[in-house]
């Protein structure tokens, strides 16, 4: 029974230290519309995640922002980390199309690899 539990101990320690706690930008209730296809992110880069909600509101870091002020904290990020910045979009099914592309554009001007949230995980 000892050895039973040494190897569960030690498989506890090795979970919690190669564990990844990352600060997460999901716990917003964004409903995201299906998709017959998904790619999974192989490596996740240092990732800014902006949420459009159902009314067309930018969220980053928990915080409604306007399109400029997304637009000067994605410069900001792009010039501290120039070769890896992306930026996730999740948006709402029901977002203004609108604010979505103004978003892409943004990311665009910028030269921001971005990523569309498609369906729930």
């Amino acid at each position: 029974m000892t050895p039973l539990i040494d190897v569960v101990f030690l498989l506890l320690i090795f979970f919690l230290v190669t564990s990844r706690f990352e600060k997460e930008e999901r716990e917003l209730d964004i409903d995201l519309p299906d998709a017959s296809q998904s790619v999974p992110l192989i490596e996740q880069p240092s990732e800014i995640v902006v949420n459009l909600d159902a009314q067309g509101q930018i969220v980053v870091d928990g915080q409604p922002r306007g399109i400029d002020e997304l637009e000067g904290i994605l410069r900001q990020a792009s010039v501290n980390n120039p070769l890896t910045q992306t930026v996730l979009i999740r948006s709402d099914r029901r977002a203004p199309v609108g604010t979505f592309i103004n978003v892409i554009d943004v990311c665009k001007q910028l030269g921001l690899q971005y990523t569309e949230a498609t369906e729930e995980q």
